[in-house]
């Protein structure tokens, strides 16, 4: 299940111009690199580069869910790619096949199918057509499942306005600033005290108050409640892999139901725990 690494609508299914509601893609398509939002990591870590940290998440599917899932550092052409427990799977069954049955040609979504123990996805299928053969999902190591991983268009629920601290890592990004030093990244992300959502990672800026830059993007930060790390490390992948293990330490055991929750303050050092 190959996947590499933020949020865009689901696209229509193309296979059907009359089709009422948008749902899973079923094949290859889906936005390419100029469809991505200009805010997002320059590398992404695949499977076979990097050991993933799974933390707990919300996901969705452009207006299905949110769902319960894990997620990791690793995603597809910018996208989630979630697991699931056989009680969520369950739930995006009942859903997926709700939505199919409400377009004028539901054989342009695919489907989730729950079987006893075993998850399937179904293929979208023209009138008459033969039936494909299901994708039988085996749950791994850890008994979950990844539904639609390297398919989907998954997103990580992001549901607060981050859109200060957003135009400024814009900025960032459209011009040279100074930097803390060679191989010193800042990864900035959405704190939900049990989750966090990933916005962007750059190589750190300056801390230094009389560059406007620098006081506007801490000043966004600490307005709109999202946290950053600083740290040390040889590559933005590997710094967010980094921060993701260290969000995990620290977090776990959160109740994501208590009033108060723990946040990160805007660049926040922390020392890299080891894979």
């Amino acid at each position: 299940m190959p996947c590499s690494r933020r949020t865009r609508p689901l696209p229509p299914a193309t296979s059907s111009p009359n089709a009422e509601a948008w749902g899973p893609p079923s094949a290859e398509g889906g936005p390419g690199p100029e469809d991505r939002p200009p805010v997002r990591l320059s590398e992404e870590p695949t499977l076979t580069d990097t050991r993933p940290t799974w933390l707990p998440n919300l996901v969705h599917l452009d207006e299905l869910g949110p769902y319960p899932a894990q997620t990791s550092e690793l995603t597809w052409k910018g996208f989630a790619c979630p697991r699931f427990t056989l009680d969520t799977a369950r739930i995006i069954a009942i859903d997926t096949q709700r939505v199919a049955a409400q377009l004028n040609d539901p054989g342009s979504w695919q489907t989730v199918h729950v079987v006893g123990g075993r998850v399937e996805i179904r293929s979208p299928q023209s009138p008459g057509a033969v039936p494909m053969a299901a994708e039988v999902l085996e749950p791994d190591s850890d008994g979950l499942f990844h539904i639609g991983s390297n398919h989907w268009f998954w997103n990580e629920l992001d549901d607060r306005d981050s859109s200060r601290t957003v135009e400024q890592l814009r900025r960032m990004r459209s011009t040279t600033y100074p930097v803390t030093g060679p191989d010193r990244w800042c990864v900035v992300f959405a704190d939900y005290g049990w989750r966090m959502v990933l916005l962007d990672v750059l190589p750190e800026i300056a801390h230094d108050w009389d560059d406007d830059l620098f006081a506007d993007f801490y000043t966004a930060q600490h307005t709109e409640g999202t946290g950053s790390y600083t740290l040390t490390a040889a590559s933005a992948a590997e710094a967010y892999a980094a921060a993701r293990r260290h969000f995990g330490a620290e977090r776990a055991g959160v109740d994501p139901t208590a009033t108060v929750l723990p946040l990160a303050f805007p660049l926040h050092e922390i020392t890299p725990i080891a894979a």
